[in-house]
């Protein structure tokens, strides 16, 4: 930073490391002090005091989306006044030594906010900040225009307040967006549980049909205004992945919250996959989804396709052996089908097997469960990794947290006090990790 000065540096910033994006500004502004720092990512998302106003607006107006597949808000979403203050104080800008640190804030589902805000820096090459800013505020009309849901925050010292340039709300189209230019990456991916193999990162859809409370699916739909599934069409999703074969790519981890959810068009996926790996060689592959969608005993035969189209590899959500089902609202299904949540995990994990797949999880406490619970789900990971059934440093143990864009953050706002500040330095005992 020091030597190249950079017009522009971005900060991709998640809850979890939200202190140290603010040090990571901190560093930037003191060695090249007029760098524009633009913030974005999964904090700023969730700790839009907007979103949570207009929702909270939407429940007392009954208004219902003009967009097809968009969820109206609930009850969960009425909040007060000093409710939404609450949200307020946590935001990024809230505070006057960020105002000095951070220039730009983006947020919500908006990559051409980010694009335009990028290029309207470089038409204004010797603009400062300050100047920038008067720029975009007289153009927020153009800005109201553009596609994606989403709204560029940044501290107006003339009116001394925080202006919100909103964009148009229309959802995006997932199909039209180009893929990601991975020439430049400082870094390349790969793991472990590849062996290694130069790994790109993919998302065939964009959303969950789960609405478990602890994860930003339940809660980002609806407070973007946003189709709970954007869905890439399988020819769309086949066409960047013959651009990484030809980029010298080996291997490809799905990062969808929910991969196989959509059975047609995960069948459809699996067909291109299969017709491409019996042409070119194909990836070997992994992805993450819940034990219900790939739930041999409503889906047969599907575990042994993805391992055709080159699957070695699932991560499941499991957080419980016997979870409560107001919390981990992916397990309200199991009574339906007459059987437990243990039960089908043990399955999956045996027809999984069976196929060449290894199976790795995630597992969640603080999720007000009984002390007995812990003891369930440590037997059921025992028995199924004594087995051979869960691959080796496969287990990720998780502590519940509330954050931001999640439906326990809601929740939280409403009982007394503050909200948890991420400013501050994120307290992680030995061994696990917050979920």
């Amino acid at each position: 930073v020091e030597k190249f000065k950079p017009r522009v540096i971005g900060i991709s910033n998640i809850s979890e490391g939200h202190h140290y994006a603010l040090k990571i500004a901190e560093t930037i502004r003191r060695l090249s002090p007029e760098t524009i720092i633009v913030m974005g990512g999964a904090h700023e998302d969730g700790t839009n005091p907007v979103v949570y106003k207009r929702a909270a607006e939407q429940v007392k107006t009954k208004a219902k989306s003009k967009f097809a597949g968009v969820r109206p808000p609930t009850e969960t979403y009425e909040l007060s006044e000093e409710q939404v203050a609450k949200m307020e104080k946590v935001r990024t800008l809230a505070k006057d030594e960020e105002r000095e640190l951070i220039d730009f804030v983006v947020s919500g589902d908006a990559p051409y906010l980010l694009m335009e805000l990028m290029k309207t820096i470089a038409d204004n090459p010797d603009a400062s900040a300050e100047e920038l800013k008067k720029i975009i505020f007289e153009r927020k009309g153009e800005f109201a225009k553009i596609e994606g849901s989403g709204d560029l925050f940044f501290y107006d010292r003339e009116q001394q307040k925080i202006q919100d340039i909103e964009i148009s709300g229309t959802p995006l189209d997932r199909n039209n967006l180009p893929f990601m230019f991975r020439a430049r990456l400082a870094r390349e991916n790969r793991y472990p549980v590849f062996n290694n193999k130069k790994t790109a990162q993919v998302m065939a859809c964009v959303g969950c049909v789960e609405t478990c409370e602890f994860c930003f699916e339940s809660a980002s739909p609806t407070l973007y205004g946003v189709p709970k599934l954007q869905q890439r069409k399988p020819e769309n999703v086949v066409k960047e992945l013959d651009l990484l074969k030809e980029q010298g790519y080996e291997a490809i981890f799905f990062d969808d919250s929910t991969f196989t959810q959509n059975p047609h068009i995960t069948a459809r996926l699996m067909d291109l996959m299969i017709e491409r790996r019996n042409q070119t060689g194909g990836f070997e592959w992994g992805c993450q989804t819940t034990i219900r969608s790939v739930d041999p005993t409503l889906r047969p035969g599907l575990l042994k396709k993805m391992a055709e189209a080159g699957c070695t590899y699932i991560y499941f959500g499991v957080e419980q052996a016997e979870p409560d089902i107001e919390h981990v609202q992916k397990a309200s299904k199991f009574p339906i089908h007459k059987k437990s949540w243990s039960e089908t995990f043990e399955n999956v994990c045996k027809a999984a097997q069976e196929a060449g797949i290894r199976v790795a999880c995630s597992l969640q406490f603080g999720l007000e469960e009984a002390p007995d619970q812990w003891q369930k789900t440590i037997d059921l990971i025992k028995k199924m990794y004594d087995g051979g059934f869960i691959a080796k440093n496969s287990v990720a143990i998780n502590i519940n947290t509330p954050y931001p864009e999640t439906e326990e953050w809601i929740k939280l706002a409403k009982k007394e006090g503050e909200l948890p500040d991420y400013r501050e330095k994120l307290r992680r005992p030995p061994r696990f990790e917050t979920a």
